[in-house]
């Protein structure tokens, strides 16, 4: 629902609810709280406050529940395609990374020969980059994660442990003791429009 059509659904209501509000806020903003009789008064008006308060949010909630109620219908109807999708899509991904890490494998072999045997234009050749699929890319992201807490630095040390300098130190190149790091190769894709 566009806001514009929400306030000319609400509006009146909510007018008269901030007509309240603004009633109580005149009332007591000249106030002073100097005695029992003036903090009895305060007192009463906390009261009608919280009440007020009450009333709006079941107002509001009388509103939203209904709504929220078809929301869950709706995530519960689609759930099982965005499920599946996610199961295929891992597959997919799966068979994408096997491939290209097979490809890379055998791109390293042939350049370990070439360069075994002092082949220089074998070498370019293999240098050369492996065929791409449109709209898919592989990269390799860098893992880590701490195997010996006793060797890690205390510029890692927090709580628990500094992920974020972690991460910061092992992007930069640093091979931060206790820490074991990887590389996986992940696949993304693009969407078509």
């Amino acid at each position: 629902m566009a806001k514009g059509t929400a306030l000319k659904k609400f509006g009146p209501t909510i007018a008269v609810y901030l007509q309240d509000i603004i009633g109580f806020e005149f009332v007591v903003e000249p106030m002073s709280c100097e005695e029992i009789a003036e903090a009895e008064h305060l007192s009463s008006l906390l009261i009608a406050v919280k009440d007020k308060a009450k009333e709006i949010e079941e107002y509001r909630f009388s509103i939203t529940r209904p709504i929220d109620v078809e929301k869950k219908d709706v995530m519960d109807e689609f759930r099982p395609l965005t499920t599946k999708l996610g199961q295929v899509e891992i597959m997919i991904k799966g068979k994408l990374t096997a491939y290209y890490e097979k490809v890379h494998a055998e791109k390293q072999r042939k350049l370990d020969a070439a360069a075994k045997a002092g082949d220089t234009e074998a070498m370019s050749k293999v240098a050369e980059p492996a065929p791409k699929t449109a709209g898919v890319r592989m990269r390799e992201v860098t893992k880590w994660e701490v195997v010996d807490d006793a060797k890690l630095p205390e510029e890692f040390w927090m709580s628990i442990h500094d992920k974020h300098a972690i991460d910061e130190a092992v992007k930069a190149g640093r091979k931060p003791a206790g820490v074991r790091i990887w590389k996986e190769t992940v696949v993304s894709a693009g969407r078509t429009l």
